[in-house]
């Protein structure tokens, strides 16, 4: 399916892109917005911007996404760190799955299923969106454990789920690769108290690939 053409310098806020799915959901309903094909990289940027909500919530930054027009990667985001040659923009490359309700395989198996599909360059951060299975248990630790025996060659990979429902707005981040971490957070809440502008140009100048768990993986 041909990807939708967006302007390739121009990013959107998380909460930005939150609200747009929003406005998806009220006009097709949750369904459609769960499985429509169309709707795929709707999904994926809704997916990125409550990942980067999350992250955003342990490292204080503030991101921007856009959906890719390359595949891979599905999502690219963009931050400001102080380097040595001053502000510098900072690119990440975000490959999202997402792990269905009727899945059977285990959601390690489904991690090692994607990362086996295609071969990912060392800077791709992969996160992987749990649909449903509320109350099911999940060892963020021995998800890791298992993941690192597949020597992923990505920089990172996550897994974002639902902690009390479709209807909520509470959502955890998981980190299986390189470490372990768990985030919990409440993306409404998050959007209520940001000041972050809607739209983000990107500029020319210095910029570099995020290949570093330094980066993003949250300690």
């Amino acid at each position: 399916m041909a990807k939708k053409q967006y302007p390739e310098d121009l990013y959107m806020s998380p909460c930005l892109a939150i609200k747009r799915f929003a406005g998806l959901r009220a006009k097709y309903g949750e369904t459609a917005v769960k499985t429509r094909g169309d709707l795929q990289q709707d999904r994926e940027a809704w997916v990125t911007a409550v990942f980067l909500l999350g992250v955003g919530k342990r490292t204080a930054g503030h991101y921007w996404l856009r959906s890719s027009q390359a595949d891979p990667p599905d999502t690219l985001a963009v931050t400001f760190l102080q380097g040595q040659r001053g502000v510098e923009q900072q690119l990440y490359h975000i490959e999202v799955f997402e792990y269905e309700e009727h899945r059977t395989l285990s959601l390690t198996d489904a991690i090692k299923e994607k990362l086996d599909a295609k071969v990912y360059p060392d800077y791709y951060h992969v996160v992987g969106y749990v649909h449903g299975r509320r109350g099911q248990e999940f060892n963020v630790k021995e998800a890791a454990d298992t993941v690192k025996v597949f020597a992923p060659k990505v920089a990172s990979i996550w897994i974002l789920f639902s902690t009390a429902g479709a209807a909520s707005a509470s959502y955890a981040l998981a980190s299986v690769f390189p470490e372990p971490d768990l985030i919990r957070f409440d993306y409404e809440e998050e959007c209520d108290k940001t000041s972050q502008a809607d739209f983000l140009t990107s500029r020319r100048g210095p910029q570099r690939k995020s290949n570093s768990s330094r980066s993003v993986c949250l300690k």
